[in-house]
């Protein structure tokens, strides 16, 4: 137990010694840049990028998980490197462009991660992918201003995300790559509790029109990936037996719902109210209890069906033990309760009402605590049972 401690503090400060360095030398470089010549700061990229995988290299034999650490500095430095080439070249600065070379660094952070089988490398490239996928939506959304399409991109394009993520998390159980496909597991749920959290909000509700309307040439090369990842990924998945068909059951009925939810009811409930999406960032939605039944049909669906996503992938990490998966959920879900909270708080004015508020609020998160501490324990149990029976035979 005190080695396994010492190596987790070990990895830790590992991990704290990659980030002084990756802001050292972006700091050291952003200092003397200007008196830099153009061929000794594309050198200086160059060597400290090498240096940094080599010792991964080196390091990686005897000390795995540091080793690890360095390539993750690697990956970070190659990015780093693009964009700064970049500045070099005097490449125009826009979002288009920069997600292009976004886009350069994480085929690049992929193919490293294949090639060494890192899962901290296929971390930083969930966090390039994710980066990759807000910059190429606000660059295709910025040219065409305001209104109903550039909405429409921002919901169908985090949509297709999920699905893609999904599908891989199942072709790499299919592939027998388990460590793969938990990151991208991981990945999958960040990106659909992030979806459907933005979608819990008020202002939401006014905003969120039907994808529908796009067409077919906008839709198919999103949610059309999509798609086939996910097919691709459950016919080998079941086809290998390295899922069960109520985990692709429970994954394909979450992702296919929203997308229903998120396709038609807006389009019911708006084309009835004819509400004016042109000029949506001026407009300001009034209180829940002012707001129209339908909005209000609709906020309250988007809001249970964020709690029941956020139970599915509690539920999942308890099975599956993916502990990262497991705080995840938890900080989704207290997230949410601290925004409805505040929302509510500057909605319901007056002693009274904030007061029953508060404690109301507070007899809840004692609750959810208990709730918690019941669950972990039970789990603990389990694990303990399963542990002691598989030692007995």
């Amino acid at each position: 137990m005190a080695i396994k401690g010492t190596i987790r503090v070990s990895n830790l400060i590992a991990t704290v010694g990659v980030v002084l360095i990756a802001v050292g030398v972006i700091w050291f470089l952003a200092y003397n840049w200007h008196a830099i010549p153009s061929a000794i700061k594309i050198l200086n990229l160059v060597v400290a990028t090498s240096v940094a995988f080599f010792a991964g290299w080196i390091l990686e034999p005897n000390y795995r998980k540091i080793g690890h650490t360095m390539y993750m500095l690697t990956a970070i430095l190659w990015t780093v490197s693009l964009y700064l080439i970049a500045q070099i070249f005097n490449v125009p600065v826009s979002f288009q462009a920069n997600a292009n070379i976004l886009g350069l660094a994480l085929l690049g952070t992929l193919l490293l991660a294949y090639i060494i089988n890192s899962t901290p490398v296929l971390v930083i490239a969930g966090l390039i992918f994710e980066g990759w996928v807000w910059l190429q939506t606000t660059a295709e959304v910025i040219p065409q201003s305001t209104g109903r399409t550039s909405l429409h991109l921002l919901i169908i394009n985090q949509l297709g995300v999920t699905g893609i993520l999904f599908g891989l998390a199942l072709l790499h159980r299919g592939l027998k790559i388990p460590d793969f496909a938990r990151v991208y597991i991981w990945w999958a749920a960040f990106s659909f509790l992030y979806l459907a959290f933005q979608l819990t909000h008020q202002a939401s509700q006014y905003r969120v029109p039907a994808i529908w309307a796009l067409g077919a040439s906008t839709i198919l090369p999103r949610l059309g990936i999509a798609v086939l990842f996910i097919v691709g990924g459950v016919f080998l998945s079941l086809r290998r037996g390295a899922v069960s068909k109520s985990y692709v059951r429970a994954g394909l009925i979450a992702w296919l719902s929203y997308v229903a939810a998120v396709g038609m009811l807006p389009s019911l409930i708006v084309v009835q109210r004819g509400v004016n999406f042109v000029q949506w960032p001026q407009y300001n939605p009034q209180p829940f209890w002012q707001m129209t039944t339908p909005f209000i049909v609709q906020w309250l669906l988007f809001n249970g069906m964020f709690i029941l996503l956020v139970l599915l992938v509690l539920t999942f990490a308890m099975r599956e033990r993916h502990a990262a998966l497991m705080h995840l959920g938890i900080w989704f879900f207290m997230l949410y309760l601290l925004v409805r909270y505040i929302g509510f708080i500057l909605d319901l004015r007056g002693y009274l009402a904030i007061s029953m508020l508060f404690i109301l609020g507070g007899i809840g998160l004692i609750l959810l605590a208990v709730s918690y501490a019941f669950l972990h324990r039970r789990t603990l149990r389990r694990l303990v049972t399963e542990r002691d029976s598989a030692t007995n035979v």
